[in-house]
């Protein structure tokens, strides 16, 4: 205990015999003191007598001098050597304890985490032994922490000592040592000199236009990562070195190639660009962050078609369809398809990649690897994506199957998604149908499942008919390199027995059927593998999140079905 010499002194001129300790419960303690003057006015040689008061017992009672106070003046008696004060003294209940120095990291806006960044300080007046804070007990405890005491604010420690030893207080969370930040590096990025992905409200027409490249044109750029140059330090004193810039790989598909420095992508042929990336989630404090890993830029052939030369069309490529698709079409593609205008009843499309609609829908069937888009409804029609759908008019009486689904409106639809839908408003259809949204792996799976299971029978039906033009052992034995010769022998074999030779027409069809055979086959393989993949997965277990989004509701009710609880919506 630091007692102040003024106290000592006052001891020694008045006696122990002026200050009497008249009771104690608890805390608190009366106290007679025999003031030797009759002068009340007298404050200095008041505040001397209470200081000897409470240092008899601190004494007395082990009680520190530091937490005793004056809580009242009971009663003051002229005597004749004085004045005689009865007077109440209190233990005050005040935070005390050892000093600790706490150290924190600290994270980035890009998400990198540095250790030992800060140190804090935590001081109350009173350490741990009821003794007042010292500038060396904090030292001793920056010490042991491991902090470098000239990384240090010695200053704002010392000035802190001070404030709470005079307002006998405690401060938390003082900030006494700041780290020095590395500079960071600077990610690799990608310039693009296509449209790269599609965005709610743009022109599906524009869009694919501006991703139609021809031979020799640069289709993007990687600008590489830049590292940083200038180490930090922690608190601890210890060297963090700078920080590297984040890097991906770039490769080529079909169709395209790396420039002689490896970060431009440039076009082989003609035809429309396509881009992958592989990305994965790094968990940082801040949040979940996507980090990209690979990027593969290919570019397809365009087969450019109009609508009314089409009944069957099979190909590998990605397709453009100048019109509406006619009654009763088929489009079988492992490529994108693009049709400008309306797709008209009993029509059929089955793509691998991304199928854009500008135009309505009318009792048509589309079925696809990853994305739908349509610029304009669809009535009592089927949509399966792999990835998402957006209908931009209204959904009546459809059912639409899809990852992540946007409708503007739904009228009696059946929707399903694996993890989230947002309509504008819903309602239900002309003769009364409810609008049904489903959400959750479950249904999403079995939706999924069995649309393909059904594609798929459709797709072994047109093989089936390729098969009885040209005998199942040539079909079979078809590649791509036999595709004429298979044609030629086929011709020679129907001439001896028809003596007919075929017409231009008769020969481009035959041709297009045999040409149709390995895409066919191929696809019915991949659909074959996937429904089993979703059979699996529709038994499993999952994680994602599930979420509804409905801007408008209506005086309709909705059922609304979530990881398998159902519920019926209606606003009020």
């Amino acid at each position: 205990m630091v007692l102040d010499t003024t106290v000592k002194d006052h001891l020694f001129i008045h006696g122990e015999e002026k200050i009497e300790i008249t009771s104690q419960t608890g805390d608190v303690w009366q106290v007679c003191i025999l003031l030797p003057f009759r002068d009340t006015g007298k404050q200095e040689e008041m505040v001397q007598c209470l200081r000897s008061a409470k240092y008899k017992i601190s004494q007395t009672f082990d009680v520190p001098y530091e937490l005793l106070e004056l809580c009242e003046v009971i009663k003051k008696i002229p005597v004749d050597n004085g004045i005689e004060a009865t007077v109440t003294i209190v233990k005050q209940k005040r935070e005390h304890g050892k000093p600790t120095v706490i150290l924190r990291s600290v994270v980035t806006s890009s998400g990198c985490v540095f250790d030992d960044m800060i140190a804090e300080l935590n001081i109350s007046y009173l350490d741990e032994s009821n003794r007042l804070v010292t500038i060396e007990s904090i030292q001793n405890e920056i010490a042991k922490a491991g902090v470098a005491y000239e990384m240090c604010d010695c200053h704002l420690i010392e000035e802190t000592i001070k404030k709470v030893n005079k307002n006998k207080s405690q401060i938390k969370g003082l900030r006494i040592a700041n780290g020095i930040h590395p500079e960071e590096g600077v990610d690799a990025r990608l310039e693009y000199a296509f449209h790269d992905e599609y965005s709610t409200g743009m022109d599906i027409c524009d869009y694919v236009q501006g991703r139609k490249v021809r031979e020799g044109d640069i289709l993007c750029q990687k600008i590489p990562p830049r590292n940083g140059k200038t180490p930090g330090k922690d608190v601890r004193g210890g060297i963090i070195p700078p920080v590297k810039g984040l890097d991906f790989e770039m490769e080529v598909g079909g169709g395209t190639k790396l420039s002689e420095d490896s970060n431009a992508v440039i076009s082989l042929i003609d035809g429309i660009v396509e881009m992958k990336r592989v990305t994965r989630l790094a968990h940082t404090v801040t949040g979940e962050r996507t980090i990209l890993e690979k990027v593969t830029v290919s570019v397809r052939p365009v087969i450019k078609v109009n609508a009314d030369e089409i009944n069957t069309l099979v190909t590998e490529d990605n397709v453009v369809i100048m019109g509406g698709l006619k009654k009763n079409s088929s489009i079988v593609s492992k490529g994108e398809v693009f049709v400008d205008g309306d797709i008209k009843e009993g029509a059929n499309i089955v793509a691998g990649s991304l199928v854009m609609i500008n135009g309505e829908i009318i009792t048509g069937n589309i079925s696809t690897d990853e994305s739908v888009i349509t610029s304009n409804g669809i009535k009592r029609s089927s949509i399966m994506a792999g990835e998402n759908v957006e209908i931009q008019g209204i959904a009546e009486n459809s059912q639409i199957t899809g990852r992540n689904i946007k409708i503007n409106r739904s009228e009696g639809s059946k929707v399903t998604a694996l993890n989230k839908v947002t309509i504008n408003s819903a309602g239900s259809d002309g003769e009364g149908n409810q609008t049904s949204i489903q959400i959750g792996y479950r249904d999403y799976y079995l939706r999924t499942q069995k649309k393909i299971t059904k594609d798929l029978e459709r797709l072994k039906r047109d093989l089936g008919k390729i098969i009885r033009v040209f005998g199942k052992d040539v079909i079979w034995d078809l590649t791509a390199s036999n595709i004429q010769k298979t044609l030629i022998k086929y011709l020679r074999k129907i001439s001896t027995k028809t003596k007919e030779e075929p017409d231009k027409k008769q020969l481009a069809n035959l041709k297009a059927l045999l040409e149709a055979v390995i895409p066919l086959k191929t696809i019915i393989v991949e659909k074959t593998a996937e429904i089993e993949v979703l059979k699996k997965k529709a038994r499993e277990s999952h994680s994602e999140e599930s979420a509804l989004i409905i801007h408008e509701g209506g005086t309709d009710p909705v059922e609304i079905t979530i990881d398998g609880e159902t519920m019926e919506y209606k606003e009020s």
